[in-house]
């Protein structure tokens, strides 16, 4: 083999072997990207779908400080609009992403609520549970006349709770009652149901619900809000 022919090779082994790296090197380059849900109380959650990052810093955009998790929870205290950004890194390399994040539903003191496949909202309010001071009772009115109570509210700021049959132990355990307009129909949940804390005054809960007269009649509810603390 010629000299010639050997230097060609050779170059062309470099060229081949750089090529290899440049692609490697975008390949593996940090991609940053996010998505989120809004809840109750202007608790957002964050879902981090970035690719090819090891380190993320979060900047929520309400002058909070900033944090290194990957999918991270965070709640605002007023409504607006914030700029969110996230920050992906990968040794030594970062990539950034924002998104406008609106925010109506801080601290509004307003609940939702569904009922046999209806939806109603309303004024949220709380009370400290008669037969139980320490505990507080969390009530939901809507304009036309449906109410709901959710007794014995959990205090804690988080945490997964099983909704009872109230009508077995009204005083000491959670249940959730649902009143027609002037108490005309009531109805209590079954056991079984389930209220999640998403902060020290919002809440979300599912359970279903029988008719006192008939507790063969059973209707679907949902619920979300975040309520003050009682005077």
């Amino acid at each position: 083999m010629n000299t010639l022919h050997s230097k060609f090779i050779l170059y062309a082994l470099v060229l081949m072997g750089q090529s290899n790296c440049s692609t490697n090197s975008i390949k593996n380059m940090p991609i940053a990207q996010f998505t989120y849900s809004v809840e109750a109380g202007a608790r957002v959650i964050f879902s981090n779908t970035s690719q090819n990052a090891t380190s993320y810093q979060w900047d929520y955009g309400d002058g909070s400080p900033r944090e290194s998790v990957s999918s991270p929870t965070h709640t605002y205290t007023r409504n607006g609009t914030f700029i969110v950004t996230l920050v992906s890194t990968r040794k030594e390399t970062t990539a950034t992403t924002s998104q406008n994040l609106i925010i109506t539903n801080a601290n509004t003191n307003e609940g939702v609520f569904s009922f046999n496949e209806k939806k109603y909202s309303g004024t949220i309010s709380s009370i400290y549970n008669a037969s139980h001071p320490s505990n507080v009772d969390v009530l939901i009115t809507d304009p036309g006349g449906m109410i709901i109570i959710i007794y014995n509210m959990p205090t804690q700021s988080s945490g997964i709770y099983t909704i009872k049959d109230g009508y077995s132990s009204l005083e000491s355990v959670l249940y959730v009652s649902v009143s027609t307009k002037d108490f005309a129909n009531t109805y209590g949940s079954a056991n079984g149901g389930v209220l999640t804390k998403t902060g020290p005054n919002s809440f979300t809960l599912s359970c279903y619900e029988y008719d006192i007269s008939n507790s063969s009649i059973k209707y679907e509810m949902t619920a979300s809000g975040y309520y003050p603390n009682p005077l």
